[in-house]
């Protein structure tokens, strides 16, 4: 039996959800809340396979209950947004499993339980994965991939361990606030993943990080050297 648990401002739409849910096999809801505070805390205390989400509410957003669920030592459900506003690009961004729009229909809803309880991740689910716009539509990255990144303006260009890379349309530092904790910003150009370090050139400031023959180079300035240092990779 998967257990669920809905965050959601209006009550209306709690008990909505609810009835439905209660029409589907193999699903309870377990708790509820209007607060995303309180939200976090039920998700603790219950350890949810699912997590219901409003993105729209009034003091706290759904992103602000992703942001803090990710720094929880706790099990992490799978996310479905519930909203009547149409941000699935933004949702999908932070690792959605699904999104579903108010109203919700009975047939859309049982096919995002249908795909959980299956196991079926797709790329864009995929909750390992980030999303990036890029000049020609959207890309999903798995952050662990990432050698290091490096600004262009209002771009940024991804360099990947498979030696490929992407430009997407995203500011280096809005980015690092989306990745991992290994990720440093080595320059104010670049961002480098501390699991790949390979070497450090002083005399012309740069930075080596490869994986598996694939070597790029990035720079650093002294306080990113500062930073890395403190590193037991390097």
């Amino acid at each position: 039996m998967l257990k669920s648990i809905i965050i959601d401002d209006e009550r209306s739409a709690i008990g909505a959800l609810e009835n439905l849910l209660n029409e589907i096999p193999g699903i309870e809801m377990v708790a509820y809340s209007t607060k995303p505070k309180e939200g976090l805390s039920l998700i603790i205390e219950h350890q949810p396979d699912v997590l219901f989400l409003d993105i729209e509410m009034p003091q706290k957003d759904g992103f602000f209950v992703l942001d803090q669920l990710k720094s929880l030592e706790t099990k992490k459900p799978k996310v479905v947004f519930v909203t009547g506003h149409d941000q699935a690009i933004k949702a999908f961004e932070y690792g959605a499993f699904d999104y579903l729009l108010k109203p919700i229909h009975p047939d859309r809803l049982l096919q995002t339980i249908n795909k959980i309880k299956s196991g079926e991740y797709n790329k864009v689910s995929d909750s390992n994965k980030l999303c990036f716009s890029t000049g020609s539509g959207m890309v999903w990255i798995n952050p662990d991939t990432i050698l290091g990144c490096l600004a262009e303006g209002n771009y940024t260009d991804v360099l990947l361990s498979s030696g490929k890379q992407m430009t997407i349309i995203e500011q280096l530092g809005k980015l690092h606030k989306r990745l991992p904790k290994q990720f440093i910003r080595s320059h104010r150009s670049a961002l480098v993943n501390k699991g790949y370090l390979i070497e450090f050139q002083s005399k012309k400031m740069f930075l080596i990080l490869g994986h598996e023959g694939v070597n790029r180079t990035f720079p650093v300035s002294r306080s990113g050297l500062i930073e890395l240092k403190g590193s037991s990779r390097f």
